[in-house]
């Protein structure tokens, strides 16, 4: 039996322990510091960025806090005082309204409390005007670039650069001939030009192109201009676009490669349009420098390969020609003909089946139930041609309209260098950064199609 008044004691002693225990542990306000890792931000509407910094305190962290009622930002991190931390490195990330301007900064209030009820606030700068995306060159600068020995031989080096937001500089290095040009620039695009003398001998030049923006992002490209006689080149091109600048606007074809058939020697098929349509013959898919073949106009007949003397042929009338080149003797000739070739009529219901790479047609996904229909040109029926939006890897495949879902013939897949062989072929990938109206058509007598800016 236990004795009551000892089990009364027993009783209050545990109590006691027990309201002990219970008290919170107090702190005496300690002194929070908060270091930011930058003192501004920089991101754009509907970017994601961070806010970072070192948090100290010499008592305990409890809680850090980031304000902006604006963009109904009020988070809170707190910490647990049975464990307590002094040291603490903040990365938070938060996305910026999509709404938000670029012509202001902002301010998020980042607030630290200590375990005793000490605090600190910083503010943390953002600017929404950043620029993430490096600069693009308005075509794409070959690896080799051929300059022709000339009595006076010359490099006419010339490209475009363009960025999203605004360009800050341009440098061109050729340490062989001892250029480091660099050039502060400004606005979205600079066009580049210098005529650049080379020893009339055969010999390579390395070159070195790099273009950044205000926040130096970079795109470079290097390249050997080689010095030599006129080379028998693997391929050339036919263009009918006689700049630089609408030669590159196209997505597929505006330079249509030639067949080598000779040394020297190129052949191509060619529909022209057009009376009087003009064409000239490049061995650089991208641009008419260095070398452009077109008529020389002062030897009636011939060629010149120097483009600020070449001048256009010209096809008198419209309808398909066999043109033949020789880049060696500097002749040309053509001849026009009429295809004998099937016609694919409309009540086939021909059509796009492809990618989902066109935003009008979301329906359009290698859906053959679901063609985007062509039409047919009025002026000539081996053409059938579409105008229509292109975003994203763009992939087409031409063939009829199918209930069932199945590939029946005849059809064209569109190969990367434009051919388009009947019934056969593999689909190659054209990308499309930002969506863009083009003319799509394919040529079915000359299996070949084409991708053009609709101006």
């Amino acid at each position: 039996m236990v004795n009551k008044p000892y089990f009364l004691l027993f009783a209050s002693l545990l109590l006691g322990f027990g309201a002990c225990s219970d008290k919170e542990k107090t702190y005496p306000p300690g002194m929070p510091d908060i270091q930011l890792v930058v003192s501004e931000v920089f991101s754009e509407p509907g970017r994601v960025f961070n806010i970072k910094g070192k948090i100290t305190d010499d008592v305990g962290i409890a809680s850090i806090n980031l304000l902006n009622t604006a963009w109904y930002l009020d988070k809170t991190i707190t910490f647990d005082k049975k464990d307590l931390i002094t040291s603490y490195d903040l990365d938070y990330k938060f996305k910026a309204p999509a709404d938000a301007s670029i012509s202001q900064n902002y301010f998020i209030k980042v607030t630290v409390t200590d375990v005793g009820g000490g605090t600190k606030s910083v503010e943390q700068e953002v600017n929404l005007n950043g620029d993430f995306i490096a600069p693009t060159f308005d075509a794409p600068i070959s690896d080799t670039i051929t300059v022709l020995i000339k009595e006076n031989t010359v490099l006419n080096l010339s490209f475009k650069a363009k960025d999203d937001k605004a360009l800050a500089y341009v440098v061109v290095k050729c340490p062989t001939l001892d250029i480091n040009d660099s050039i502060t620039i400004s606005g979205a695009s600079y066009d580049y030009y210098k005529s650049i003398p080379l020893a009339s001998k055969a010999g390579n030049y390395d070159f070195l192109i790099v273009v950044g923006d205000r926040f130096n992002n970079k795109v470079q490209a290097k390249f050997v201009a080689r010095v030599s006689e006129l080379p028998d080149f693997a391929t050339i091109w036919l263009t009918d676009f006689l700049t630089k600048e609408s030669l590159n606007a196209n997505l597929l074809a505006g330079a249509i490669p030639a067949r080598r058939t000779l040394p020297f020697t190129y052949t191509i098929a060619y529909y022209a349009s057009k009376a009087n349509t003009a064409v000239l013959f490049i061995p650089q898919s991208t641009d008419l420098q260095p070398i452009c073949f077109g008529v020389n106009p002062n030897e009636e007949g011939k060629l010149a390969d120097d483009p600020n003397i070449s001048q256009p042929i010209v096809l008198p009338e419209s309808g398909y020609y066999n043109i033949t080149v020789n880049t060696l003797q500097g002749t040309y000739s053509f001849e026009k003909y009429t295809p004998t070739t099937p016609v694919y009529g409309l009540d086939l219901l021909i059509g796009i089946a492809g990618s989902a790479s066109f935003p009008e047609y979301p329906d359009q996904n290698w859906n053959t139930r679901a063609v985007i229909l062509l039409e047919q040109d009025a002026d000539n029926p081996y053409i059938l041609f579409k105008v229509l939006d292109m975003l994203g890897n763009v992939m087409i495949c031409v063939t009829p309209q199918d209930d069932r879902g199945w590939w029946p013939e005849p059809f064209w897949r569109i190969e990367r260098d434009g051919n388009a062989p009947l019934n056969s072929g593999s689909a190659g990938t054209f990308p499309v950064t930002v969506q863009t109206t083009y003319r799509f058509e394919l040529d079915t007598h000359l299996q070949k199609a084409r991708i053009l800016a609709v101006k």
